[in-house]
């Protein structure tokens, strides 16, 4: 029989809230970006509401501010579009990503107990038991097919995609993760593409062209994430036999590695918002980046050396900005 006594805390530990908003972010995106849609110009009014403190006399901002959300409130129709965006983001923040880290630490659980990054995860210091957490995972699994499922659609399928992919990475012998450079591709495209897919076509967009090309520079943004999260594990991943992009190329190769990535999302965003495939405002989604090429050039001499570990405090930095950039790209579609 399996002990399923599971204290919530850990339950939440396990499930990396910290990591959600990664996917969270380009699901919004491109639910933001299906024309037509009213999410959008709403969202945009309840932020400049928010914003407009400094601007009105302190008196009247607080009556303003209420007034003006009753009447977003009242004008709409949130038993529809944003209805689908609450289910759509259970699905794509805690219960697909959650699973998928639930069943990596269990197959990870040797090699965390030795990582900088991983060894706090419930699982790892035993206090989700080994058999008890699949059943978990499981059960996130299927309560994310039953509400895609109701959603229906398109949105199903990548639903699905997103768990065999969350799966397979990590289950022995297919082990994605144990895959150089497939491993980083795998998370472009579950945190990247298949997000913002989802929010285009639970919105009632037909997957085209046009959100492709915007979802691709997403990907390379969480690929350069992944890449630069995977260094300090390398050593560890190494000692496992863990072939992954870190251990295969070293930790200077793959900190370039992630800076090209960086820097190809970056300049596919300007190029984007200077041809009009998304507003100018979207440039704003820039600053976070070059603050994270600022802290990598600032530790970077620390790659190859065996103190980069006592730096994983300032390189984890580095991927909070690139994460940071994803959701400036979401705030300027809001404001744009």
């Amino acid at each position: 029989m399996i002990d399923m006594r599971f204290d919530i805390h850990d339950i939440i530990k396990g499930l990396r809230p910290e990591f959600w908003s990664v996917s969270l972010a380009p699901l919004w995106i491109g639910a933001l970006l299906v024309p037509g849609n009213q999410l959008r110009v709403t969202l945009r009014a309840f932020l400049y509401t928010i914003i407009s403190g400094p601007f009105i006399p302190p008196s009247a901002y607080f009556s303003m501010k209420i007034a003006a959300i009753k009447t977003i409130i009242s004008s709409y129709n949130w038993a529809g579009p944003l209805a689908l965006m609450v289910a759509a983001s259970l699905i794509v923040g805690p219960l697909v990503p959650g699973g998928a880290y639930i069943v990596n630490a269990y197959f990870d659980r040797e090699g965390d107990k030795r990582s900088v990054r991983t060894k706090h995860l419930s699982i790892v210091q035993d206090k989700l038991l080994k058999r008890g957490s699949l059943v978990l995972a499981t059960l996130f699994f299927f309560a994310a097919l039953v509400l895609s499922f109701l959603i229906g659609g398109v949105f199903f399928y990548l639903t699905v995609f997103g768990i065999v992919l969350g799966i397979m990475y990590s289950l022995p012998p297919v082990r994605l993760k144990s895959i150089p450079i497939l491993d980083t591709v795998t998370n472009g495209i579950a945190y990247g593409i298949l997000p913002t897919l989802a929010g285009w076509v639970v919105l009632g967009g037909s997957i085209n062209q046009y959100i492709i090309i915007i979802a691709f520079p997403i990907a390379l943004c969480t690929m350069a994430g992944h890449t630069a999260l995977a260094i300090p594990d390398s050593k560890v991943d190494e000692y496992f036999n863990q072939n992954t992009t870190a251990v295969v190329l070293g930790k200077e190769k793959t900190g370039v590695l992630s800076f090209f990535l960086l820097t190809a999302y970056a300049a596919l965003i300007l190029l984007y918002s200077l041809v009009g495939l998304l507003p100018l405002l979207t440039i704003l989604a820039l600053v976070p980046i070059a603050m994270a090429i600022e802290t990598y050039f600032s530790i970077r001499k620390h790659i190859a050396e065996e103190e980069f570990l006592d730096q994983i405090e300032d390189y984890n930095r580095i991927v909070i900005y690139m994460y940071a950039a994803v959701g400036f790209f979401f705030l300027a579609l809001v404001g744009g």
